[in-house]
Parts: C-alpha cells; structure tokens; sequence
C-alpha cells in the first residue's frame, strides 16, 4: 500500500476517533440540558409548596382567627408542631433542588468548555476524506472509479435538494398570502351575514374595507402562485392556480342596497372563500409531497456518504 494511503489512514482512524467523541459528548450535553430544565421546573415547585408550608406557620403564629380557635379546641401548639416540621421538610426539599440545579449547571458549563475539544472534529475528519479521495483517483486505485460516480450522483441530489427547497419556499410564501385572504374573507362574510339582517352602515363599510384589502392582497397572492409554478417546473411538476377576482362592487351595493343584493355578495363571498381554500389545499399537498422527496433524497445522500466513507477507510 501506498505510504502516502497509510499515512491518510492513520490520520483517518484518528479523525474518526475524535468524531466519535463528539457525536457522544453531544448527546451527553443534550441530555445535561434536559434535566437542568427538569431540576430547575423541581425547584420552583419545591419553593411554591415551601412558601404555602410556611404560610401556615406564621398564621397559626398569630393572633388570628384560626390561631385563636386551634387554641380553644386545645390543638394549637400541636398543630403548629407539625405545621413547622413540614415547612422545615419544604426548605430541606428546596435545598436539595437548589444543589441540584447548581450542580447540574455546572456539569453543562463544564460539557461547554470541554466542547471546545471537538470544534474541528468534523471540518478535520472530512477534510482528510477529500484528501483520500483525491489521492485514490490519482493513484488509479480500484476504488476511485466507484468513487467519481458516487461524487457526480451526489452533486445531481443536491441539486435537486436545493430547487425542492427553493419549490417549497415559494409554496409557503403563497400560502402566507392566501391565508392573509382567507382571514380577511372570513371577517368580510360574518359582516356580510349581518348585512343580511340590517347591520347598518357601519357593518357595510366594514365589509368593504375587508374586500378592498383581500381584493389588493389578490394580486401579491397570484405573484406568489406564480413564482410557485415557476419552481415547479425545475421539479418536473406542471401546476397553474389561479386566483379568483373579490367581489366588491361597493357601487352596486351602495345604489341597489336591498336583502336580494346582500344575499347575492354573501353567496360571492362565500364562493371565493372556498375557491380559495381548495387553492390552499392543493398548495399545502404539493408542498408536503415535495418535503417527502426532500427527505427521500436526504435519505438517498446519507447512503452515498456512508457508501464513499466505507470505500474510503478500506482503501
């Protein structure tokens, strides 16, 4: 074997070494976390049954109604007793949780610091990859051939990772605006419903500043479907949604105002209500099967990874 792969191979086992601790001194420090929180959620309960134990104690310790009734039935310093052994138990018990808290925070401070120890660990570790991949290609080993081809499926993945991503993100940002709509429809249709039964000219002009703005939102919302589309297209995935108009004729309302005209803008309302939740359910299903091939892919990387790091360390 080539000096210069034993050499690789040293530094490999050490590097993996290292990283191995890392990963596990991660999770130590998870776990740390985790029960600082749990100690410290202890203590405040510890410290609110001590406050309710002592509260006890000084109202026995007074000269109050209850005082003077546990004195006349003869119970007082009996029960006082007791009240003071518990809230004495209260305070041991805060104690205890106050030790613990302090304890736990010291081991996480110390998983900190040592943390430090393992910064570079996995920058080190794939760096030397790179480094023996390059020096098995070159030197014509029997792995290199395998390793190109898993580099180039590798680089096509995470193309196609990074425009799902880019697909998704256009998803969301239409879905930010279609939401936007459908709140101020659903605010347009209960004033509507009013109208129906004499709300007024207030509740009106309410409807209609409700329509203005979906109607304005409209378009950002449309922009954003198709921007959506467009990322699609680089998915291999067809789709076209169309926005339908709001119907705020304020005019027609203002000069024919009667029940008919009202119950006519409550039916548009509510067709372009739910116009606009099937637009929202299929955005929201091709999102999601977008994050399943996303993870597919993720998945798809991970194996090649694992794949070049064992051809790797074999060489």
């Amino acid at each position: 074997m080539p000096q210069a792969i034993e050499q690789l191979n040293k530094e490999l086992a050490e590097a993996r070494e290292l990283l191995h601790r890392k990963r596990h001194h991660e999770q130590v420090l998870v776990r740390t976390e985790q029960q600082v929180a749990s100690a410290e959620a202890a203590l405040r309960l510890a410290e609110e049954r001590a406050a309710v134990e002592q509260k006890d104690v000084d109202q026995l310790e007074r000269v109050s109604f209850k005082a003077l009734w546990a004195m006349v039935i003869g119970s007082r310093e009996e029960r006082l007793d007791i009240e003071r052994a518990e809230a004495a138990a209260a305070q041991i018990r805060v104690q205890q949780e106050r030790a613990r808290v302090r304890l736990l925070v010291q081991d996480r401070a110390s998983l900190e610091t040592a943390g430090a120890e393992f910064e570079t660990a996995e920058e080190r570790f794939r760096e030397l990859l790179a480094e023996k991949e390059r020096t098995v290609v070159m030197l014509g080993l029997p792995a290199g051939g395998e390793l190109e081809e898993i580099a180039d499926q590798a680089a096509d993945v995470r193309a196609e990772r990074r425009e799902l991503k880019e697909a998704c993100d256009a998803g969301l940002q239409a879905l930010g605006w279609i939401d936007e709509i459908g709140r101020l429809l659903g605010s347009a249709r209960t004033a509507s419903g009013w109208d129906l039964v004499g709300g007024g000219e207030l509740v009106s002009q309410f409807k209609y500043d409700k329509l203005d703005s979906a109607g304005r939102a409209v378009a950002y919302a449309q922009w954003a479907l198709d921007a959506f589309s467009r990322q699609l297209v680089d998915v291999g995935i067809e789709q076209h949604y169309r926005a339908p108009a709001i119907p705020n004729n304020w005019l027609t309302d203002v000069l024919f105002d009667n029940i008919f005209t009202d119950a006519v803008r409550n039916g548009q309302i509510r067709d372009a209500t739910e116009h606009f939740r099937a637009i929202r359910g299929a955005v929201h299903t091709t999102i999601q099967s977008l994050r399943k091939r996303d993870a597919e892919a993720e998945r798809s990387l991970a194996r090649m990874q694992t794949r070049r790091e064992a051809l790797l360390v074999e060489s």
